[in-house]
């Protein structure tokens, strides 16, 4: 052994000194380095590292959590998201997103309440995103066997001048504030059982004066008619039963609108229509019932970039005839000039043959159509068709 060198047990390699270096580090640079990890759990977990790093976490200006549990487990992940909101104590947060997916049992007003106070204190230039399930019917049954519909609980959102994105998806009755501003808000997706018709009113029109997409979904129909009106606004999606409801879109600087009907063969003495008056609209997706009468897109230019039609079609040939000419043809007419045109189809194999013809129209379409059929057949077509079918 040369002289001046010793030997090291463990393998031969000298040992570190036994400083923490990375413990070391100023405060801010650890919040950077936990605020990376885009995980709350992970970050709680560094507390028992050593006794430094036992508040660290809790500083960090990030709340986020993406849990996919079974039912059994959801009370149990609930209640810890729930101790971690509460112990956390950075003064602003750019992000707070709680997601349990598939099931996360029947969350309370009292549960997600608090989350949504602590975003309207502390959320600055960031975003919110509380998704704990899809919204579902509540009923039972009374003595005769009869179905009785259960109102959902009912949960106040208040205002977050902060927020520059909401999303909510909550098995709730949601009531928004009714007094203050969503100063920041550009991004709003609420997808709820039920939300009452003037809060949304209110909320788009006078208390979001930067909202430029929004999307609503409810598992129930609209006690009065929807008016959506906003001079800021550039996309919108309505599904659901909303989207059954009476509806009012008045949006100068809308482009793009997706309207997803809750039933595909909803009679069409249900449908209670829909009035669009959007100068601007150059996409368009309409999934479900076309009334020619009820649904009025008016005021709207007549040449469309993008119009996507989804079908889901009975395996009935009659059927499918009979829907396709309702769906398609209606709204079809309505425009002069589609550059593209984007349809996913189910249909029986044998009727391929017909689905252009189908596309009738009083006036010429030069277009790209791209049809997907299932299930036995894929066929993506990039041609100009001409359809000049008699109306």
């Amino acid at each position: 052994m040369a002289p001046g060198r010793r030997r090291v047990r463990g393998g031969g390699r000298p040992r570190g000194d036994g400083v923490d270096r990375i413990g070391g580090l100023p405060d801010d640079l650890l919040h950077t380095i936990l605020h990376r990890v885009r995980s709350s759990p992970d970050a709680v977990r560094t507390s028992v590292l050593s006794r430094r790093w036992r508040r660290v976490w809790a500083q960090v200006p990030d709340l986020s959590f993406d849990h996919d549990v079974d039912r059994v487990r959801s009370s149990s992940i609930l209640r810890g998201i729930d101790a971690v909101v509460g112990a956390h104590s950075a003064p602003t947060l750019d992000r707070i997103a709680i997601s349990v997916r598939r099931n996360a049992g029947d969350p309370t007003p009292a549960l997600v309440a608090p989350w949504l106070r602590l975003a309207s204190l502390r959320l600055a230039g960031g975003e919110l995103k509380i998704r704990l399930g899809e919204p579902r019917t509540l009923y039972t049954y009374d003595d005769d066997g009869e179905i009785i519909d259960i109102p959902p609980p009912e949960l106040e959102v208040p205002v977050c001048e902060g927020a520059t994105g909401i999303e909510l998806e909550l098995p709730l009755h949601l009531r928004l504030a009714p007094t203050g501003s969503f100063a920041a808000l550009r991004v709003l997706s609420i997808e709820c059982n039920h939300l009452d018709d003037g809060d949304l009113e209110r909320a788009v029109s006078m208390q979001c004066p930067r909202l430029q997409e929004l999307a609503l979904s409810t598992s129930s129909v609209p006690d009065h008619p929807v008016s959506i009106r906003s001079d800021s606004l550039e996309q919108l999606k309505l599904g659901g039963r909303v989207a059954d409801g009476q509806i009012t879109v008045d949006a100068p600087k809308l482009i793009r609108l997706e309207m997803s009907r809750s039933r595909w063969y909803l009679d069409l003495d249900e449908v209670k229509g829909a009035r669009i008056a959007a100068p601007e609209l150059s996409e368009l997706i309409w999934q479900g019932v076309y009334h020619s009468h009820r649904d009025q897109i008016a005021e709207t230019r007549s040449h469309l970039r993008k119009l996507e039609l989804p079908l889901e079609l009975d395996s009935n040939y009659i059927l499918y005839q009979s829907f396709m000419v309702k769906k398609v043809s209606a709204l079809l007419k309505r425009f002069d000039y589609v550059d593209e045109l984007s349809m996913d189809i189910e249909i029986p194999p044998r009727a391929a043959t017909d689905t252009v013809r189908l596309l009738s129209a009083r006036h010429a379409y030069s277009c790209p159509l791209h049809l997907s059929m299932s299930p036995f057949i894929f066929v993506s077509l990039f041609m100009c068709i001409y359809v000049g079918v008699e109306s």
